[in-house]
């Protein structure tokens, strides 16, 4: 194997086990833009918030928080 291809093919067993260990976190993993919309969040982070994770990508992360806590988080 190739030098270059080794470095690929570890970049790629890297990234595969930095999501493995977001979606085995216990704790709450959101990523989502500067407008709130949800990219991902790791099943600790649908539980908080109740419901699947397919349901929760797509989502304005803001709507999920009654408008005072939205607008006080949304300053943090």
């Amino acid at each position: 194997m190739s030098l270059r291809k080794s470095r690929t093919v570890t970049k790629a067993v890297e990234q595969d086990l930095l999501w493995e260990l977001l979606e085995a976190s216990p704790l709450a993993v959101e990523l989502f833009d500067l407008d709130g919309t949800i990219h991902y969040v790791n099943n600790a982070a649908a539980e908080r918030y109740v419901k699947p994770v397919k349901e929760l990508v797509g989502v304005n992360i803001w709507s999920l928080y009654p408008v005072s806590q939205a607008a006080h988080r949304k300053t943090i």
